[in-house]
């Protein structure tokens, strides 16, 4: 369900000759409930003696977890998909304690992103994806790596906004902005009659004149960082609403009027 709320950032006022012009910023703030979720999970192979080792261990395991999230999906899209990067192979060694390790090795990554709308069910398929990975492979990166190992890291989900949805919002924001403006210009005027007026000019881009900024909504920050998979998966999978925010300038004319 959308929430909005407006927000009153700024009113400036010009008065012209015999007309007068009013430059009024109106702000429109919408919420909503995402409606996807983007997963990201590497599968990493390192210090193994021959590209074609790295490479088939890596692809191996890659291609059973794209399998089973392919699986989970039941009509593809844009944000109902499967995308592996496929990586390539490369020589690989590390130094620690002034020491080279897995020296003359090589080491493959596969990156895949699986993105649903599933939302409603996403927490127990968060659980299945987790147990599936992990069976495949493993789930932990020891800090000196001096043999052949693969593992792979889970990313925290992350909400998103698909590009039809944020449209709308879009449209909805701007509405909001308009009725904020005109509020306001109300307001200004109070019970002083207002002749012939018209809206000149809507712009998202702010006048180049300064302009005093009395109050700003920072959205909070609704993206994770990776977390390595590690948490409990029986912890529940909440997100949080997302915020739209539109600011338009607009200037209007109308009849010049007395002032007290």
């Amino acid at each position: 369900m959308n929430k909005w709320s407006v927000t009153a950032i700024l009113i400036s006022w010009v008065s012209i000759g015999n007309a007068a012009e009013a430059m009024i910023t109106g702000v429109g703030h919408v919420k909503s409930s995402p409606d996807y979720i983007e997963l990201n999970i590497l599968v990493d192979s390192k210090c193994y003696s021959t590209p074609s080792d790295a490479r088939k261990i890596n692809d191996e395991a890659a291609r059973k977890i794209v399998d089973f999230l392919n699986s989970k999906i039941k009509k593809k899209d844009n944000y109902n998909t499967v995308i592996s990067t496929g990586g390539y192979t490369q020589p690989y060694q590390t130094y620690y304690q002034d020491k080279y390790f897995c020296k003359d090795t090589f080491q493959k990554q596969n990156n895949i992103i699986f993105r649903t709308q599933d939302i409603d069910n996403f927490e127990s398929l968060f659980d299945e994806i987790q147990n599936t990975v992990y069976k495949q492979i493993s789930r932990f990166s020891p800090l000196l790596i001096e043999s052949s190992i693969s593992y792979a890291t889970i990313s925290s989900p992350v909400p998103g906004i698909s590009q039809d949805l944020r449209s709308q919002l879009e449209q909805k924001a701007l509405g909001l902005a308009f009725q904020d403006a005109s509020a306001k210009l109300s307001a200004l005027l109070k019970s002083n009659k207002i002749q012939n007026l018209k809206m000149v000019k809507a712009s998202e881009i702010p006048p180049t004149e300064p302009m005093p900024f009395f109050q700003k909504r920072i959205a909070p920050m609704e993206m994770m960082a990776g977390g390595g998979g590690q948490g409990d998966s029986r912890v529940p999978v909440q997100f949080d609403e997302q915020d739209i925010d539109k600011t338009i300038y607009f200037q209007f004319t109308f009849d010049d009027i007395s002032l007290p």
